[in-house]
């Protein structure tokens, strides 16, 4: 209860600053020569939104809902800014705006790109892809303990796909559940950018896998949702499994931070881990064959 008094008084508090930034003349209006205060009134932005001032009072103290529609009309009027936007999403709604509408941080894939190449350490393998998975961008780590998606056609640099190839069965201690997580990441994402050319792209590649698309009908969604996934990878034939953590964080705009983390450090030099990798893709796809 205290929770939602205090999201009340935010989203009043909110859009009382947001009226006062914003003059009656820059929506057009003539306000009486006697108003004292300075900004929109409650009433101004009912008569711009076409509804009745009763309601929008009840909107700003919390006690009407609104839908999308009027919150992006909103958001106009007030000239609010995209994270203003987001923020009154959370206040009105407990949730953000739908993915594909928010709008990215200026220079967000470069600076990500940046981060990931600076990242010296050859523990955290680390790349960037766009919405579904399509690699941007990868540090030498990555390069170092697993295929280089340098030397992979552009087209083929996908994270997703690269869990459905043969290499998979025996670099991963459970490569069903490590291409479940997949599907699963994906079906959430095409839920947040079903009109995305990219991601509907890669799920025609994938229903043309038997093996992805037997899991695409499963439907399996809840238990990948999380940002953490621990994933075992087995680095030599005879050497023990090493536990890792798979973090995938999510930016505005559809963009990806994977960075690959090991529990207890690497067990096998990266020399010897890269002629290993080398040798099963050559034997298993070819060089051709997509990879992260």
């Amino acid at each position: 209860m205290a929770g939602e008094v205090t999201r009340r008084k935010e989203l009043h508090d909110f859009l009382k600053a947001a009226r006062a930034r914003v003059q009656p003349k820059d929506l057009g209006l003539t306000p009486p020569r006697n108003r004292r205060s300075s900004g929109l009134q409650q009433a101004d932005v009912a008569a711009t939104l076409n509804v009745s001032p009763r309601w929008y009072n009840g909107f700003e103290n919390g006690a009407a809902g609104a839908n999308d529609e009027m919150l992006d009309r909103i958001t106009r009027i007030l000239r609010l800014t995209p994270a203003e936007r987001v923020h009154l999403y959370l206040l009105a709604t407990e949730h953000e705006p739908a993915p594909r509408t928010v709008e990215p941080p200026h220079g967000a894939e470069a600076v990500l790109t940046r981060l990931v190449r600076q990242m010296g350490d050859l523990a955290i393998p680390a790349a960037v892809t766009d919405v579904a998975w399509n690699v941007l961008a990868w540090n030498r780590a990555l390069s170092t303990w697993f295929p280089d998606p340098g030397n992979v056609p552009h087209g083929g640099r996908n994270a997703v796909l690269w869990a459905f190839t043969p290499e998979i069965d025996s670099i991963v201690a459970d490569p069903d559940n490590f291409r479940q997580t997949h599907i699963g990441w994906v079906h959430l994402a095409l839920a947040g950018h079903p009109d995305d050319p990219r991601l509907r792209h890669l799920v025609d590649r994938l229903q043309r896998m038997p093996a992805a698309r037997q899991l695409w009908s499963k439907q399996q969604i809840a238990k990948f949702t999380d940002s953490i996934t621990p994933v075992r990878f087995r680095l030599a034939d005879s050497a023990p499994l090493v536990e890792t953590d798979l973090l995938s964080t999510e930016f505005p705009g559809g963009f990806r931070l994977l960075m690959l983390v090991p529990r207890d450090g690497w067990l096998t030099r990266p020399r010897s881990r890269t002629r290993l990798i080398r040798r099963r893709i050559n034997k298993a796809a070819g060089d051709s064959r997509p990879h992260p």
